[in-house]
């Protein structure tokens, strides 16, 4: 706040007298009204136009007027300041009524003196109530409207179907159209559902499962699933159930839409544990459990039904599930798990106190950072195509990595490697024994000691099992994995046709180093390098949830 001291010299007051008073209204036309009361004792000059600025301010202070809450200094007043409000009337002792629309969709009213409301709302600040607004008004209860509603339960199931064609129709047996009867608790739909992000973008044949019965079959998961959208699903009809601006004229655009978040479900997903704590008029409540500790508190949607609406008496319990994001909204993916354990007295009180404090101050997450930029509000892409790739191109990506510069020591690594593999007559083949390399956990938690396991997929046996601890944290490097890899060759008197590991961005580098290794010693028989992605974060849940409860 600009500061004003009192001079008596007469030549500093005669200055401040000559400015005339259109330009003082210009110079104090950003000072809020508790700013004007200070400003206007400098001078006569200073209060006449802090007078007409005050008379300018309290005209706009009316009825169903949008303003912003300042200079609140009580604990709980302090949540509330930058908080847009709506003027509802006038109180006694000079205070107005307004009311604060919260995001869940209550209405917290509150008398506040006219020198904390703020009825000059910036650009921004338009947006971003423009958006909340636009969520909380979405439907009027705390689900999806139907068509959106419909769909997405057919996307997830097509995602789960799509994992179970992926291992050969390991997890069910039966037809399509029989699995979409299945109950979304069934047993296998829990366990299929935890594989989606293991296997989203990975191409089955390359991590070695069984050859698909069909070529189109070995797309990654998202993208099977998505072809299968495109030629199955009646998506016109449910883009006109919605009803929804954003899906265009007639829903025309919502299955564009659908494809656009699926692409990014995978980084922008939300796993984890979650304390289901109060359902309101836009969604459920919902409170992220970390290691014991609260953590964000998520504003989401139900498919079918209001997210815990079945076990509302029993809030807040906690459960396992994956959050993902939809337009400007959160939804989970239909499946609670976990069990049903329920908070004590004290742990609910301090869940309530923890949402409260998040709803007051606005800290309510409810979209994912996508939506949150904008990046989603111009018009969806175009429906993908799906064509065979030529074996032109398909032979250029055999070059991945081709301008990786492996270092001399692991050049030479490699090389001791693939001498060895020369001198115990070494023949490359797709099919054949394959080292697998694979962490015992991607969390500090999970692996603190950094262990590496290498296992030849011929011979599984725990016992078989050779492990090194890597130096660096998250992951480790491609010349300890050749050094490594080489001991253990030399120890069970084997060479692997393919190198399966765990860490994406190695594979062309080792690709290239091995490529580069033969090359020096005339030999041809080059073994395979392929991702062998780790397990997602539902899968780790679902099979720890599932050795601690009975399904």
């Amino acid at each position: 706040m600009v500061v004003f001291e009192q001079d008596n010299d007469i030549e500093l007051n005669a200055t401040i007298n000559d400015i005339q008073e259109d330009s003082m209204c210009e110079i104090i036309s950003h000072f809020a009204l508790q700013e004007l009361d200070e400003i206007r004792k400098v001078s006569s000059t200073f209060q006449q136009a802090c007078n007409k600025r005050k008379a300018y301010i309290f005209s706009l202070l009316k009825v169903d007027k949008a303003v912003e809450i300042i200079g609140l200094t009580s604990k709980k007043g302090m949540q509330l300041n930058h908080r847009l409000a709506v003027i509802d009337g006038r109180l006694n002792a000079g205070r107005y009524a307004t009311k604060i629309l919260h995001l869940t969709g209550e209405v917290e009213r509150i008398g506040l003196r006219p020198q904390c409301l703020n009825p000059f709302l910036s650009q921004d600040q338009e947006i971003e109530e423009k958006s909340r607004l636009s969520f909380i008004n979405y439907s009027s209860d705390a689900r999806l409207r139907e068509g959106h509603g419909r769909l997405i339960d057919q996307v997830l199931m097509l995602l789960r179907y799509c994992v179970n064609v992926a291992y050969n129709h390991a997890y069910y047996q039966g037809g399509f159209r029989e699995f979409f009867s299945l109950s979304r608790s069934d047993r296998v739909v829990s366990q299929l559902n935890s594989q989606i992000f293991s296997l989203y973008r990975v191409i089955p044949s390359t991590i070695g499962l069984d050859s698909p019965q069909a070529e189109h079959e070995d797309y990654s998961v998202l993208d099977n699933t998505i072809r299968a959208m495109i030629s199955m699903i009646p998506y016109e009809e449910y883009g006109k159930m919605a009803n929804y601006e954003r899906d265009g004229n007639n829903g025309e655009l919502i299955l564009r839409n659908f494809i656009r978040f699926m692409n990014c479900w995978d980084t922008e997903r939300i796993n984890g544990h979650f304390w289901i704590s109060k359902i309101v008029s836009s969604g459920t409540l919902v409170v992220q459990d970390c290691d014991g500790k609260l953590g964000n508190v998520y504003l989401v949607k139900g498919i079918g039904s209001q997210v815990g609406e079945d076990v509302e008496d029993y809030f807040p319990f906690l459960i396992s599930t994956t959050l993902l994001p939809l337009y400007n909204m959160f939804v989970y993916d239909g499946i609670l798990s976990g069990g049903k354990k329920t908070a004590g007295r004290r742990q609910r009180e301090q869940i309530q106190s923890h949402i409260s404090k998040a709803v007051r101050e606005q800290s309510v997450v409810y979209c994912c950072n996508s939506a949150e930029k904008g990046l989603w509000d111009d018009e969806p892409p175009q429906l993908p195509t799906f064509e065979d790739v030529p074996k032109e191109e398909a032979e250029d990506e055999e070059e991945e990595g081709a301008y990786y510069n492996p270092t001399e020591y692991e050049l030479k690594l490699a090389s001791l490697l693939m001498t060895y593999a020369k001198e115990i007559k070494f023949e490359s083949a797709e099919e054949g024994n394959r080292l697998l390399v694979r962490r015992f956990g991607w969390t500090k938690r999970e692996n603190p000691d950094q262990k590496v396991g290498l296992l030849f997929t011929d011979n599984s046996h725990p016992e078989a099992l050779y492990h090194f601890c890597f130096n660096q944290w998250p992951c480790y490097t491609l010349e300890e994995l050749l050094s490594e890899a080489l001991k253990k060759c030399m120890k069970d008197n084997e060479v692997p046709c393919i190198f399966w590991i765990d860490e994406l961005s190695l594979v062309p580098q080792l690709k290239r180093v091995l490529k580069l290794a033969c090359q020096s010693i005339d030999f041809d028989q080059i073994p395979g390098v392929e991702y062998y992605p780790p397990p997602s974060e539902e899968e780790r849940a679902y099979v720890a949830e599932n050795d601690r409860y009975d399904y």
